[in-house]
């Protein structure tokens, strides 16, 4: 909002949460003395539970003063008919502002210049939109057009490092970047009690339990689109490839010498049903277990328990809610790079990630062969992990947060 930073301590704020990363960003500023606080759109978390912050965390009473509601949604009726104007008084005592998705839209509608923008998806939401026909194509062309403005308003658009089809769009909008792994998006807690209550984690553990060997991946099912554009986005390409994935344990099956092998794979994504279709003609479905959807603050219960974890494996995504929450569990992650670790430390500050790098069936194979035959290995490279997490990912880039923008 590029207003004079001159009370201290300097009040901070966040719209536009996404998967709780701006949940998680507020808390470590508090705890850093940041007077920060997280504002969402109405009824959000109630039109999704899921992501609301109370599904993030299991000590809601410590930072529910700090959550507010704005009175817009993240719809384009607001843009037309909504309250935008509102936005000025609930943002008018910050020192500074992050924003990210519809906030952007709404904001630019309320007069509002945001100090940073940080897209959550690939080629930056909306804007990338292609527009339907009809009448729902004036829509998608309302939205994309107040998000371009509110975009473009921004003091400084914030991108992680290697996605390079949103630097080409960001190059495009003509906006002033800049580079940081990410944003402290996972935040720790110390072991909440009650969890017996948890029927859905429950099953998870129980299965874990009898297995000598489990991998596990929470990553959304999106991949039978590999080759071709991203449905309904212009020029991107994108796909998580879980079926790389599948096949690698299919592959790895054939060789392990393991008495009971456990893949752990999450009820979510539009291709789930294609994924359950593929273990079945590869005849693993007896080593492979499916949980439902689940809160990330249920995942982070059981991910320390396997032995190693799985993100994405087409190589666009480092920094993600995956690969962060699976660095931070202090497992091995197998996961796609295609950046060198001395163009990624130059560009971000960081080294990359201690992540195993897989990018084909065969990657995924032999990296679990390798990993079930060496315990210490596995353990050697959870530990580096945690430590890359904690310095590089968590409450350490908070930290550089603090110093990079000021705050």
């Amino acid at each position: 909002m590029n207003m004079e930073k001159n009370s201290k301590p300097l009040r901070v704020a966040f719209y536009g949460d996404m998967n709780n990363n701006y949940f998680s960003f507020m808390r470590y500023l508090r705890d850093l003395g940041v007077d920060a606080h997280l504002f969402l759109y109405k009824d959000q978390d109630t039109i999704q539970p899921r992501w609301a912050p109370q599904s993030d965390t299991y000590e809601w009473d410590k930072w529910k003063e700090f959550v507010h509601h704005t009175n817009c949604r993240a719809n384009w009726r607001e843009l037309i008919w909504g309250d935008c104007k509102s936005l000025r008084q609930d943002f008018n005592n910050f020192d500074i502002t992050f924003i990210s998705g519809f906030a952007a839209a709404l904001f630019a509608k309320a007069g509002i210049k945001p100090d940073y923008y940080f897209p959550y998806s690939i080629g930056f939401e909306i804007i990338n939109r292609v527009p339907r026909n009809g009448l729902r194509g004036l829509v998608d062309r309302l939205c994309i057009k107040w998000q371009e403005l509110g975009v473009v308003s921004a003091q400084k658009v914030i991108l992680a490092y290697g996605d390079q089809q949103t630097e080409k769009k960001a190059i495009s909008l003509g906006v002033d970047y800049d580079f940081f792994t990410a944003v402290p998006m996972v935040y720790l807690e110390s072991d909440p009690v009650g969890l017996e209550d948890d029927v859905k984690l429950s099953g998870v553990i129980e299965a874990i339990g009898k297995s000598d060997f489990v991998v596990s991946s929470h990553v959304r099912h999106d991949w039978i689109h590999a080759t071709k554009e991203y449905p309904g986005l212009n020029n991107i390409k994108y796909s998580k490839r879980t079926d790389i994935l599948i096949r690698g344990f299919a592959k790895y099956l054939a060789k392990t010498t393991s008495r009971a092998p456990l893949l752990l794979l999450a009820e979510y994504g539009d291709d789930v049903v294609f994924s359950k279709e593929l273990c079945r003609d590869l005849q693993i479905e007896k080593h492979v277990y499916w949980f439902a959807e689940m809160k990330r603050k249920q995942i982070m219960q059981f991910l320390p328990q396997v032995d190693v974890t799985a993100g994405e494996f087409d190589g666009s995504c480092l920094t993600g809610g995956v690969v962060l929450e699976s660095l931070a569990s202090g497992k091995p992650l197998l996961n796609a790079v295609n950046i060198s670790n001395k163009e990624y430390l130059k560009n971000t500050g960081s080294p990359l990630p201690p992540v195993v790098n897989c990018s084909s069936v065969e990657d995924v194979s032999s990296a679990l062969l390798t990993l079930e035959a060496d315990k210490e290995k596995r353990l050697a490279i959870g530990q580096q992990s945690k430590e890359w997490f904690d310095t590089y990912a968590g409450i350490g880039l908070a930290k550089k947060y603090l110093v990079k923008f000021n705050i």
